[in-house]
């Protein structure tokens, strides 16, 4: 077996556009870092057609991460049956889509017809230090899925980013009701690494889906009107989730970018038209994305803010957003876990050597895995094996091939090559308590002699 490293691409700075200042390689920097967030209900659709029109960013200058809610998925029994054991086709699509442009899927995260898919450039993952997930039930009183929230939340560097998609309760007459759920889904609290947290207390909040606010006090030809008139500006001012904020009664925290864009619902299926029918759907903004930051000194800059008209599978419009924000991101002195040396032993088998952090909190669910280096997600490994902790690392010194600090504690395992064929791989450090990969090594190309 001969092993070359053949591009060390994890843990490399950001580029000059994304970098807001320099600073010496040992240290952690300030780095600006972009997001998308997509969001559309789906009206129980499958994607048996292309969705790349989701994807709406320049390739030339792709956000760090990229965050996907849907509602209103197929959730009938089988489907769900079938969801379980091969995932839903949603996130299938996305995952190959995503994982050709070298994103990979960190957290995913399904209640009843309500998904959020979180996906991290690969290049940014050993900064992912803490993930977590959870959702919350809004439907029939709290006990029923129909309606309610996905929360994923991620620890980039030193800040805490929570993504919320949610399907708010429907219906004109139902503004108080969805303020009331709001409010229940900004203070849940939900398991995030060694502590408890709420969605109203993290860093950066970004609230989104069908939230279900219409345009009220209007005819509904007087609507059809105004938006073949484009005024757009008017009919936010009966908008009631506009009316909401200014009165400060709920979403008083949130802001939203300025919409330039037709209201996203309700349509008549794979047509341009709204529908005008005796049902009176009065065509409202219902699907939209907000985001919160507690003080002014949290940058966050909205760069777009649009829908996609071109995707008419659904009785809505998808609809999109963009943001830069600032954190602090890790150097590679600062990661928890870091692969010095890998190479291949004279059973010709994979042999890992790696350095664990004193001050890491393991766990016996702790696992190293191989990965190809077109891998998807997280659990999209080739074979894994269960990490020590700590507490049996304790001896392990004379393994190091380098001298380390005392705070560091050194390791290797052996993965059988029989896993393994000729390619390019990478290996990653898996921590159950944070659900993420919290090391990763550069790109190893592997050729079996």
């Amino acid at each position: 077996m001969e092993i070359r490293n053949r591009q060390s691409f994890f843990y490399a700075r950001l580029t000059d556009q994304e970098s807001t200042s320099e600073s010496d390689s040992n240290q952690s920097s300030w780095q600006n870092l972009k997001l998308y967030i997509c969001t559309w209900n789906v009206n129980t659709k499958s994607p048996n057609f292309d969705i790349k029109e989701l994807i709406q960013f320049d390739l030339s200058d792709m956000p760090s991460i990229c965050a996907f809610g849907f509602q209103e998925i197929n959730s009938k029994p089988w489907q769900r049956i079938l969801d379980f054991f091969l995932n839903d086709p949603w996130t299938n699509k996305l995952d190959e889509i995503l994982g050709k442009m070298n994103y990979a899927r960190v957290q995913s995260t399904r209640l009843v017809g309500i998904l959020l898919n979180i996906y991290v450039k690969k290049t940014l993952l050993p900064n992912v230090i803490c993930c977590s997930q959870d959702w919350i039930r809004l439907g029939l009183y709290g006990f029923w899925g129909n309606k309610g929230a996905n929360i994923c939340s991620i620890k980039i560097g030193t800040t805490n980013i929570c993504f919320v998609n949610t399907h708010l309760s429907a219906h004109e007459h139902q503004d108080k009701e969805r303020l009331i759920e709001h409010s229940k889904i900004m203070y849940h609290s939900f398991q995030f690494g060694d502590s408890i947290q709420s969605v109203i207390d993290q860093n950066y909040l970004f609230f989104f889906g069908d939230l279900n606010f219409r345009v009220e006090n209007l005819d509904i030809f007087h609507v059809k009107d105004l938006i073949d008139r484009k005024e757009f500006k008017l009919l936010q001012e009966h908008d009631q989730l506009q009316k909401s904020i200014n009165k400060e009664k709920c979403f008083s925290l949130f802001k939203e970018d300025t919409i330039n864009f037709p209201p996203t619902y309700k349509f008549i299926l794979n047509t341009d038209d709204y529908d005008l029918s005796k049902k009176n759907r009065v065509p409202s903004y219902c699907d939209r994305v907000l985001f919160k930051i507690p003080r002014d000194d949290f940058f966050c800059r909205p760069l777009k803010y649009n829908h996609i008209p071109c995707l008419k599978q659904s009785d809505h419009r998808p609809v999109y957003a963009s943001f830069e924000i600032r954190t602090i991101l890790l150097q590679i002195n600062d990661a928890a876990v870091y692969f010095f040396n890998i190479n291949a032993n004279n059973d010709q088998n994979l042999e890992i050597n790696y350095q664990v952090k004193n001050s890491f909190n393991t766990h016996l669910r702790d696992w190293i895995a191989i990965y190809d280096e077109n891998f998807k997600s997280i659990d999209d490994y080739i074979t894994y094996k269960w990490a020590p902790r700590i507490e049996e690392l304790e001896n392990s010194f004379e393994q190091c091939y380098e001298k380390r600090p005392k705070r560091i504690f050194c390791r290797r395992i052996v993965i059988d090559q029989s896993y393994i064929k000729s390619g390019n791989y990478t290996i990653g450090y898996f921590s159950y308590n944070y659900k993420s990969l919290v090391g990763m090594s550069s790109i190893l190309q592997i050729n079996l002699t």
